[in-house]
């Protein structure tokens, strides 16, 4: 028993002092930078491939002659950071990314940043405490993260604020984001109904129920057939707010949960309309069920820089909620094992980091530079292991729940750059953006029970049982 726990200690102990890792990474095509060929005297907004906008005011950038090449390379999702062999972490302690962004002249290497630009960066939702990093790139290409600097005040935060007010004066005595009450829980309920539903919805419940709609009468019969509360005094701009907030919330406290109700949406708009046919089948049904219109707008960081290069907006995880400390080493198996590079991601909060060997425990890895570094409990997080050799490419993921104390094994497999993509698009969290043109700048070359979704809680109507929970390998 004794020497068991010494054998822990000096396991734990190791991964406080792990080596470097000099293993060959993945050879995955690198995402493509977007260029943007610029008139700098003018008032000028750059709009992204992936929705980022970058205001350049009119002479911020100093060249030669009128115009520079601007080269951006945009990073969201922890498939891309793994392809660009990029890690959220600074001075050893692991980020949680909300997403970077490279903004350098392409042509000419004399163009210097002589005012500050500001830049907006997509997310799904606002996180509280996220800082400005910069980044700072060895001879190696790595890149470590410094200098944290707050971000200015978001322009949704009033927003946000007005929508917290009016949840905490109207609605609370009978809903809360995540727990039942009189009425039900509102956590993804803007996931579930389009906007201009949940408008008219909260303002008048009574007139949506009397006009047949499907949603409205399924969670009319689902509450004992009680009619909420209206609201006409509420603005559109309060109405927005309000599910504005409920959005982020949701999102927030269960981005996963969030990602899988919206893609049921429609089959659960489906399942509840055949529903409602089946019990009042004389009845006049609407709207249309396959109408999807409304949805909500897009949501930004903003930030100001003042220098070109690497820009990340990050935050601790450390000083997220939710995190405790955390024992977890990986075991690298099989043939393959010294062809592989480790890494550990979290999708939901966009983490990536490298592992590295544990001292005198061969094959085996650990995470950052803790012993037991501060990690989000119960999160779904992947041992992912990348590598090549000699043309042959290898790849393997497992994916497990964070827990307090964990050791974990993978086996890499000979693959291919096209399954890692499909592994990896499964983890994306940003949503397709609306993209619009840029300003000034021109872009370069470059049954009813048969329909009704299992294991999805469509907001009302019978609950089936959960699905078998699917393989993580």
């Amino acid at each position: 028993m004794i020497r068991q726990l010494c054998f822990s200690m000096l396991v734990l102990w190791s991964c406080y002092a792990c080596n470097s890792s000099d293993k060959p990474h993945f050879p995955l095509p690198a995402r493509a930078a977007g260029r943007f060929l610029v008139n700098t005297v003018r008032d000028t907004v750059l709009v992204t491939g992936r929705g980022a906008r970058i205001h350049i005011p009119a002479n911020a950038i100093r060249s030669e002659g009128n115009t520079v090449q601007l080269e951006v390379t945009e990073i969201y999702e922890v498939g891309e950071m793994l392809a660009a062999n990029i890690q959220t972490v600074s001075n050893g302690q692991l980020l949680s990314s909300g997403g970077m962004i490279n903004i350098h002249p392409a042509d000419n290497n004399s163009a210097q940043l002589v005012k500050p630009l500001r830049v907006e960066v997509p997310t799904a939702f606002l996180q509280e405490g996220m800082m400005h990093y910069a980044g700072i790139e060895d001879e190696a290409g790595n890149i470590n993260w410094t200098n944290p600097q707050p971000l200015p005040r978001q322009p949704l935060q009033d927003q946000l604020d007005n929508g917290k007010t009016i949840m905490r004066q109207h609605c609370e005595s009978c809903h809360t984001i995540e727990k039942k009450l009189t009425g039900p829980a509102l956590i993804h309920v803007t996931a579930r109904r389009d906007r201009q539903w949940l408008y008219a919805f909260i303002g008048n419940s009574a007139a949506v129920i009397g006009s047949r709609d499907p949603e409205a009468n399924c969670l009319f019969n689902d509450y004992n057939k009680t009619v909420m509360t209206a609201f006409p005094a509420l603005t559109d701009a309060d109405l927005e707010s309000i599910c504005l907030y409920i959005d982020q919330v949701s999102k927030q406290k269960d981005p996963e949960g969030y990602q899988h109700m919206l893609a049921a949406k429609d089959s659960c708009r489906r399942y509840v309309t055949a529903q409602w046919a089946l019990l009042a089948p004389q009845k006049q049904m609407s709207p249309d069920p396959t109408n999807t219109s409304g949805g909500y707008g897009d949501v930004y960081y903003n930030m100001v820089i003042a220098a070109f290069g690497w820009h990340n907006l990050d935050m601790l995880l450390r000083d997220m909620p939710g995190v405790e400390k955390v024992r977890l080493t990986v075991t690298v198996e099989g043939p393959h094992k010294n062809d592989v590079q480790l890494f550990l991601t979290i999708p939901a909060l966009r983490v990536s980091v490298k592992g590295e060997p544990v001292d005198g425990i061969a094959d085996r890895y650990c995470f950052g530079d803790d012993e037991a570094p501060l990690m989000p409990i119960g999160r779904q997080a992947w041992i992912v292991a990348l590598g090549e050799k000699a043309g042959i490419t290898f790849f393997a993921k497992t994916g497990f729940r964070i827990q307090q104390s964990q050791q974990l094994s993978i086996s890499p497999e000979i693959s291919s750059p096209a399954a890692f993509k499909e592994w990896s698009e499964k983890q994306q969290t940003i949503p397709v953006k609306n993209i619009v043109a840029s300003k000034n700048a021109d872009p370069l070359p470059a049954q009813s029970e048969v329909l009704r979704p299992v294991s999805v809680d469509c907001g009302c109507g019978p609950q089936l049982p959960a699905a078998p929970a699917p393989a993580q390998r």
